[in-house]
């Protein structure tokens, strides 16, 4: 990790600078949890929807769900950004059985056309 060259009497503080290939460490992933009343989540699935912000949050943004839990039990939708391998989240739906089943298919058909008809890649997931 680098950091400025800075001194503490010129700013107050040391500030982390991430490198430009760091920057380039971002990418996106949605992730499917399931949760019963007083559970703890348990995360069973996850996509990377590449390193476009904008194409991620369309993405997300077209998905199916409420942002507030109306039941016990939850199928949960989570939306995070990835910089250095630290997980931001952005973004949280709770689904229905048939909303989730929309939108992994919605995301399935995405990550497809991203992949293969706009020739970007996709990074596998590790």
């Amino acid at each position: 990790m680098k950091y400025n060259n800075v001194s503490a009497a010129q700013c107050g503080t040391l500030y982390y600078q991430p490198s430009k290939k760091q920057f380039m460490d971002m990418r996106f992933t949605i992730t499917v949890s399931l949760q019963g009343p007083g559970e703890k989540k348990t995360t069973y699935g996850r996509f990377c929807i590449g390193d476009d912000k904008n194409i991620a949050m369309e993405i997300f943004s077209r998905l199916s769900g409420k942002p507030e839990n109306d039941s016990g039990f939850a199928l949960i939708m989570e939306f995070f950004e990835e910089v250095m391998g630290l997980p931001v989240p952005c973004g949280r739906l709770y689904c229905a059985l048939g909303e989730l089943k929309e939108n992994i298919a919605f995301i399935s058909k995405e990550i497809f056309r991203i992949a293969n008809l706009e020739n970007k890649d996709i990074a596998p997931l590790s």
